[in-house]
């Protein structure tokens, strides 16, 4: 481990806070996991987001999550950067001394990676970050060419323009006909531009 690696660890460490406790929470853990995250060199690290499904609520509040998909068992975090064969990375992260899966956990595990996931459970946010580290090294990066995004947009309004000058050529008279009159008229104008 390098120094600066190691600098990293002693810098999170310390941002956790153990009260009385032998180990920190999983809350603490993922602060820390999350912290760890945003100071990463590799910008994909960066993606990393916490899926909001615990806590306690009121009757009120918890039926209106429901209707809208809270789902109970659903990993803590995702890492939506594609690796390999798989789609995206989850990690349903436990505190350590408490590392106990419920049936719905293991359901939403097995379901995520049937969809082509990869699902891991992590004891601790430095084992978190190992696993995320791994699954990124094995990541291709691709580069977004905003230039193609932009010649295809261009390409669009070319091909618009194109039909508009079509159609005024052609003489458009779809306004007054009847729906099945129109959808001639516009099979005849296409041949036409061809």
């Amino acid at each position: 481990m390098s120094d600066d690696e190691q600098a990293r660890l002693d810098y999170i460490n310390g941002y956790l806070k153990k009260k009385e406790r032998a180990w920190a929470s999983e809350a603490q853990e993922g602060a820390a996991l999350f912290h760890w995250s945003q100071i990463h060199p590799d910008f994909r690290v960066k993606t990393l987001f916490h899926i909001p499904n615990g806590g306690m609520r009121n009757g009120r509040e918890a039926a209106w999550l429901n209707r809208q998909g809270v789902r109970a068992g659903i990993p803590d975090y995702c890492l939506p950067i594609p690796s390999g064969k798989y789609h995206s990375l989850y990690i349903e992260l436990k505190a350590r001394g408490r590392a106990t899966l419920s049936e719905e956990q293991r359901e939403w595990l097995r379901l995520l990676e049937k969809a082509g996931n990869k699902c891991n459970i992590a004891v601790g946010w430095i084992e978190a970050a190992r696993i995320i580290e791994n699954y990124i090294a094995g990541a291709e990066y691709i580069d977004l060419d905003l230039d193609i995004l932009k010649k295809n947009a261009q390409k669009k309004t070319r091909r618009t323009k194109k039909v508009q000058e079509c159609a005024e050529r052609t003489g458009d008279i779809n306004t007054n006909l009847s729906q099945e009159s129109k959808t001639e008229n516009i099979r005849k104008q296409r041949r036409i531009c061809k």
